[in-house]
């Protein structure tokens, strides 16, 4: 009786000792993470936001050496184009609410994009 016990004590304390180990390792991955590459270094980079209504939005997003336009509603996110990244290159330009409001989702992307004619 004497013999069991000793070696539940033994497995008890080798599995409290396991879960402290995993426990110990899991806060320091949390803090490394935490403390890993900097904002933008992952090569994704948000370039330009432009809010079209209440719940959507256009997002210029670079990615590497391309930059894609996002569309961002509550059904879903869509790409709607892809262009070549260019140094320097200026940001969507940014329609005022009320253009935003008024002119839709289609004549605001437009605008977005350049293609207002």
């Amino acid at each position: 009786m004497a013999g069991e016990t000793e070696q539940i004590r033994t497995v008890a304390l080798a599995l409290l000792g396991v879960l402290a180990l995993v426990l110990v390792l899991a806060a320091l991955l949390k803090r490394w993470r935490l403390a890993g590459p900097a904002a933008g270094a992952s090569g994704i980079q948000v370039v330009a936001a432009s809010h079209l209504g209440p719940k959507e939005r256009l997002v210029l997003v670079r990615v590497r050496d391309r930059d894609l336009l996002i569309g961002v509603s509550p059904g879903g996110l869509a790409r709607l184009g892809e262009f070549a990244a260019e140094e320097g290159a200026p940001s969507l330009p940014q329609p005022s609410a009320a253009t935003a409001a008024s002119a839709g989702f289609w004549r605001t992307l437009q605008i977005a994009t350049g293609r207002d004619q």
